[in-house]
């Protein structure tokens, strides 16, 4: 099956506590940092020169997250380019030393620094807004469904209003609400032939746990019908 359209990785979502710092800088970024993740105006300004370095030369938000295997993670974000209903933007993640468990990750030789800021990767996101049940969404969406396609697709999903196939347990469908949309995705499995498109949503629970629920569907042929259900937690 194919991955995530417009999402070359992701926001750092893996973070075991919700309570941010947040402020704007005079430098014009927002900050949004986790107790103990805090940035010194020093730091800030190795992480903006990490992140110039990586292509990004105007960030508009700072943000630090705690790493699943201890530690802390550092992302700064481009400021957005909008043009109609898309939304384009890249993500520049990197640690720092004395804030990760296992240092030194024996980076490339020509892995990028500035100070004790290594360079993880660049992401781009892709993203089309789209509008929901008076609510405004940024997702992920394949190149083959417009947005009012997609609108009416999460709609239906959030309503319940589908048909189960045979092999969907029902007791996939229990539980709390399934949460924001995601993404829209493509599939390509040759084995599962009548799948044309995976919708995905998520919450974070007040543990800070994520979850996401990806519904398999046909591509709007007659009353929607889910195939399959994907239930996955982190």
């Amino acid at each position: 099956m194919s991955k995530h359209p417009g999402i070359e990785g992701s926001i750092p979502i893996h973070t075991f506590c919700l309570a941010f710092i947040l402020a704007i800088s005079s430098e014009g970024f927002e900050r949004k940092y986790v107790f103990g993740g805090e940035l010194t105006a020093r730091q800030e300004a190795d992480v903006l020169e990490l992140a110039r370095l990586a292509g990004v030369n105007s960030v508009a938000e700072i943000q630090t997250y705690y790493l699943r295997r201890d530690g802390v993670g550092i992302v700064a974000k481009e400021k957005e380019s909008v043009t109609g209903r898309r939304v384009r933007y890249r993500v520049v993640r990197m640690v720092e030393k004395k804030w990760t468990t296992g240092w030194p990750f024996f980076p490339a030789p020509d892995t990028l620094r500035v100070g004790e800021f290594l360079l993880q990767s660049v992401n781009h996101q892709d993203l089309t807004t789209v509008f929901v049940g008076g609510s405004e969404f940024r997702i992920a969406l394949d190149e083959s469904v417009t947005p009012d396609q997609a609108e009416v697709l999460i709609e239906k999903l959030q309503d319940r209003a589908f048909e189960l196939g045979p092999q969907v347990d029902r007791r996939m469908l229990q539980g709390p609400p399934m949460g924001a949309p995601l993404a829209i995705f493509a599939v390509d499995a040759p084995l599962f032939p009548d799948l044309a498109l995976g919708v995905t949503f998520e919450r974070t629970e007040s543990s800070g746990q994520r979850q996401t629920r990806t519904f398999f569907v046909p591509k709007f042929r007659g009353p929607l019908r889910v195939l399959k259900v994907v239930i996955t937690s982190e």
